[in-house]
């Protein structure tokens, strides 16, 4: 598959500035040392356009890594990195200040620093013109981060878009355990009743909503083809993530000019009330993928969308494709799972052992010298992989290397690695990940005013793929982070004449039902690009009680309060989101 454009940015630990006191001087070989190679974004782009440099090397931009803040609970080193985010540090006379962060940046707690000359530029260009005063400062960050998502840009391209409203299906009966707030009491040293509020949980059944369709859209095929031709990605494109400003979700390539004309729909309405003719292509997005409506929001009515346009024009933005999907030839038919989708299995050891069977089969043939296994395990078979080291480019060229003693000890040595990683959980599964997308069929109802019925039953899935898939035939999905054992979702497959008719052109997705709470069931999952581990693994099914309660936080949709948008509280802000502990809490789980 292919990747977008890579730049080199200037990389730093944040303690090689807490050493210089802020104040660092590189030479020519020194920077090259921290060169690290960043795949392109928008945040990029508007750096090319404001500074007229397309230089590969862009120097206006640095990356901290500052990990260790984190894990050291120094309150000097916070103390330290509170005066960075304040006062920005100086590297060859040049002042970087504060900048944005991606999600993905923010989990792994980098920091971005902008040179000062441009911050209030590129603040304007992100800003859209609006200007912010109160607002959910963490849901805001996240929405300004979208700009630094590695993605394809695409240029002089922007296909018409429209927004339809959020539909929220009610699930009735469904059985949850979750925390609740108790008072309690105790006798102090004085004899004095002391009452407090305390954390307890609790299972109780009660009926949930889900917003079906969070995070997801659908494009026309002329659009598709478009983004296909203009990107290289193939005929079987057809699902894709992306991005612009203030946008953000996932579209899979539908014929809703078919469906609609084969149920008598001609104009389907927006957000606001606007008709759109059903011949036009476009693409179609939920209310949830918009992140903007509040922020351009002046009108209630469609001025408010020209309005993003205007600006989106002004201010020279285009879109951005961050992922797409592989075709099923290019499907993996075993992929390495991990110790958390495993422990929380009841399964004897009987039963247990046999799911590592297919690891330990292969580890086998290829100690005992089988080729076609060497090979595999070097990569040299389906002619898409590329010989890493020169043992593995003898091979390539002769075979017979692979009789060379010197040969078959790497091939030992870097087997070693594999085995201890299946030791710890990482072994081959039969299935592979895949884009959750919701009833496409229910949304194409829910967009054009019609009955919503959807193409799926409860707990019912539809995927294809190199493995086959039965109809009839039970399924595993999951997703990670996975934490507990009720996040094990098992699924039956299904299909029809309507899913052939007009979905049975998707690769790599996976379709889940809207009558069942998957969503909640997989801790919190939407349908903005999230991937779904779609596992044929009997002997995992039989280790899973679907009947044990859904754990899910009922005070989900409880807002934060809003703040000034000050850098006081950016500042915490960002020192708050570096003690993300997510990865910690899933391995105590």
């Amino acid at each position: 598959m292919k990747s977008p454009q890579l730049y080199a940015v200037l990389n730093f630990k944040v303690d090689e500035i807490f050493l210089n006191d802020g104040y660092i001087y590189l030479s020519d070989e020194e920077i090259n040392e921290h060169k690290k190679l960043q795949q392109d974004n928008l945040l990029f782009r508007q750096i090319r356009l404001v500074t007229g440099d397309n230089d590969k090397f862009n120097k206006y931009i640095i990356f901290v890594e500052c990990s260790k803040v984190k894990q050291s609970n120094s309150t000097e080193k916070a103390d330290k990195l509170k005066e960075i985010l304040k006062n920005g540090f100086i590297i060859n006379g040049v002042k970087y200040v504060i900048c944005e962060s991606s999600s993905s940046m923010t989990r792994n707690a980098i920091l971005s620093f902008i040179d000062y000359k441009i911050k209030f530029k590129i603040d304007e260009i992100i800003k859209m013109g609006n200007y912010v005063d109160d607002t959910v400062i963490s849901k805001y960050r996240a929405y300004r981060g979208l700009m630094l998502s590695s993605c394809f840009i695409m240029e002089n391209y922007t296909p018409k878009i429209i927004v339809t409203k959020e539909y929220d299906n009610l699930i009735k009966d469904v059985r949850i355990r979750y925390l609740a707030d108790e008072w309690s009491q105790f006798n102090n040293e004085r004899g004095e009743v002391v009452k407090y509020k305390k954390k307890v949980i609790k299972d109780d059944v009660r009926d949930i909503k889900e917003n079906c369709f969070d995070g997801c859209g659908i494009m026309h095929p002329t659009v598709a083809e478009r983004i296909s031709k203009m990107f290289g990605f193939g005929e079987k494109f057809n699902s894709c993530i992306i991005r612009a400003p203030y946008i953000k979700g996932c579209v899979h390539k539908v014929d809703y000019t078919k469906f609609f004309m084969d149920r008598g729909v001609e104009w389907i309405k927006d957000i606001w009330g606007v008709e759109h003719s059903i011949y036009e292509p476009m693409i179609i997005i939920d209310e949830s993928m918009y992140k903007g409506y509040k922020y351009f929001k002046y009108y209630d009515d469609y001025r408010d969308w020209d309005y993003y346009w205007e600006m989106f024009e002004k201010y020279h933005h285009c879109m951005g494709i961050a992922k797409y999907n592989f075709s099923s030839d290019e499907e993996k038919c075993y992929t390495r799972g991990n110790y958390q989708i495993l422990q929380d299995l009841k399964l004897d050891y009987s039963e247990f052992k046999h799911l590592s069977d297919v690891t330990m089969n292969f580890f086998e043939n290829v100690m005992d010298g089988k080729i076609e296994y060497m090979l595999a395990f070097l990569g040299l078979v389906g002619g898409t992989n590329k010989a890493v080291s020169c043992y593995t480019k003898a091979v390539e060229r002769d075979y017979s290397m692979l009789n060379e003693e010197g040969v078959r000890n790497n091939i030992k040595h870097l087997i070693k690695g594999y085995v201890d990683d299946a030791k710890a959980g990482k072994i081959w599964l039969k299935g592979c990940f895949k884009f959750a997308i919701p009833d496409l069929i229910a949304f194409m109802e829910h967009v054009g005013g019609l009955e919503i019925k959807g193409c799926l039953g409860a707990q019912q899935m539809w995927t294809k793929g190199r493995i086959g898939y039965e109809v009839g035939k039970q399924y595993l999905i999951t997703r990670n982070p996975h934490i507990t054992s009720s996040e094990h979702d098992v699924v039956v497959m299904e299909s029809n004449e309507v899913i052939e008719k007009y979905l049975g052109h998707l690769e790599n997705v996976c379709m889940i039902d809207m009558y069942s709470p998957h969503m909640n069931r997989l801790n919190g999952c939407d349908f903005d690009g999230d991937i779904l581990f779609v596992l044929d693994e009997p002997v995992m099914i039989s280790g899973v009680d679907m009947s044990v309660p859904v754990v899910m936080d009922v005070d989900d949709k409880i807002t934060i309060l809003p703040q000034d948008y000050n850098e006081e509280n950016i500042c915490e802000l960002i020192l708050h989101n570096l003690d993300n502990r997510i990865g910690e809490y899933s391995n105590y789980a």
